[in-house]
């Protein structure tokens, strides 16, 4: 056991990377704390909200932070493009630009099992930034990034001068 481990070589916190994780880690929470291991990761609320597209496109709304108009009624044809993801979704996987209605269909018919979010097409570059606090939130590393292609292995690079960009982002 993961538990087991933490107590044997007295391991004091643990940093999870990876999305799918926070949800195992959450319900474990208090197991690790028992032990003396704190977990790195945010509260309950954050990750559920963080983790589904359509809940975190409203807090970005309800927080004047702008997104890509996202679709909830019927589109009409003058709509499209559009771009189309996984509501629970990360890495691209299952992502499409989809042309016209018709295409939309296809790709719903493809993947019943996928929840998809609507949102507008928007062709720019892509940035991301990794964010890493302390324990009273502040960003130890801030860490901006370009992204230069979108495919199972994701390619980025490092921007030149990257507090300049999080100065202009912010």
């Amino acid at each position: 056991k993961l538990t087991d481990i933490c107590r044997t070589d007295d391991i004091k916190f643990i940093v999870p990377t990876r999305d799918e994780e926070l949800f195992f880690f959450d319900r474990h929470r208090k197991i690790f704390e028992e032990i003396g291991c704190k977990l790195i990761i945010p509260s309950s609320e954050t990750i559920k909200l963080c983790r589904n597209k359509r809940l975190f496109t409203e807090f970005c709304r309800n927080n004047q932070i702008k997104t890509p108009k996202t679709f909830y009624e019927k589109l009409r044809s003058d709509d499209f493009p559009i771009f189309i993801k996984p509501n629970d979704g990360k890495g691209s996987k299952n992502t499409f630009l989809v042309p016209s209605p018709e295409d939309l269909l296809f790709y719903e018919r493809q993947h019943p099992e996928i929840d998809f979010l609507l949102q507008e097409a928007i062709v720019a570059p892509e940035f991301t930034m990794d964010v890493f606090c302390d324990f009273d939130n502040n960003p130890i590393s801030i860490v901006p990034r370009q992204r230069l292609d979108i495919s199972r292995l994701t390619t980025t690079t490092l921007l030149k001068r990257p507090k300049t960009f999080v100065k202009n982002f912010a």
